[in-house]
């Protein structure tokens, strides 16, 4: 089971993932509460090992580009109504992020996630309605309280944002707890 927090704006939080054993953090770029700039990216990835996914919508190829090489960055994550021709002029692995409502097969990226229809809302939904595409990642509303709902859906990976947080802050305590639950519960 892969696990990744997103969100991650400041050291220590992106610390305090790596610790507990993410496998990825990631970085919002888009217009979000949870928003980065690309000179504290770039300064927090200097001091972590862990793979980083920055998370766009709907912005240009060359930008999305540019700040992956700048940060770096491992993966792109589009959240907005990209399209495969957007997907195939990235200079890196994508992982396509789409409502669980309206998924769009075959769509060729190297991970697809599936979220709610408000993403970054924090808010939960019948995860085991959706018909789960292979290497998908489920979202929306993970936390401790309903994390085993999730893994019963067998997704290979969960990604996580307010629900390791405390008062809208990356909550270190938090991230810790959720992840080696899920390494118990997943034997990986």
């Amino acid at each position: 089971m892969l696990i990744k927090i997103c969100g991650i704006t400041t050291l220590e939080a992106a610390i305090a993932a790596e610790r507990a054993g993410a496998d990825f953090i990631g970085f919002v770029f888009a217009k979000s509460k949870r928003q980065i700039s690309i000179a504290q990216a770039t300064k927090i990835a200097r001091h972590v090992n862990i793979p980083i996914v920055g998370v766009f919508v709907n912005e240009s190829v060359e930008t999305m580009n540019k700040i992956a090489r700048e940060v770096p960055l491992a993966y792109i994550q589009l959240h907005g109504e990209e399209t495969i021709a957007t997907a195939q002029k990235l200079n890196f692995p994508v992982i396509k992020a789409f409502a669980h409502d309206a998924i769009t097969p075959n769509f060729p990226a190297a991970y697809t996630l599936i979220d709610n229809t408000t993403p970054g809302a924090g808010i939960a939904y019948s995860y085991e309605k959706v018909i789960l595409p292979p290497r998908c990642f489920l979202a929306g509303g993970i936390s401790l309280t309903n994390v085993d709902q999730v893994l019963r859906c067998q997704p290979a990976g969960i990604d996580v944002s307010s629900g390791v947080e405390t008062n809208g802050q990356k909550d270190p305590e938090k991230i810790q707890q959720l992840i080696a639950y899920v390494r118990s519960q997943t034997n990986v």
